[in-house]
């Protein structure tokens, strides 16, 4: 394994465990607190954000770059307000 692929399986890593606070965030509030942990769901999200941008920072470093695509990011905008009006229409979505 060479040193991209190493940080690439590292930013995955990190994803998945933003993913899993996210989803705690979403089941038990962002302010519960796990009974054998100090911090909130919501902190803990928070720490995981910052993992991976401390990855991203790593593949920069590397040269390898993650960019962003201003266009994209714009395209992507767009598309999410369409089907969040259309799950309001559903009753999906307060």
């Amino acid at each position: 394994m060479n040193v991209k692929e190493y940080l690439l399986v590292c930013l995955v890593e990190e994803l998945s465990e933003f993913q899993k606070e996210i989803c705690k965030v979403l089941r038990f509030t962002a302010d519960d607190k796990h009974p054998d942990k100090d911090e909130t769901n919501l902190e803990g999200a928070c720490r995981e954000w910052s993992d991976i941008i401390a990855v991203l920072e790593l593949l920069d470093q590397h040269d390898i770059m993650i960019d962003s695509n201003s266009e994209h990011i714009d395209s992507k905008i767009s598309r999410l307000h369409k089907y969040m009006k259309h799950s309001k229409m559903l009753g999906t979505l307060e």
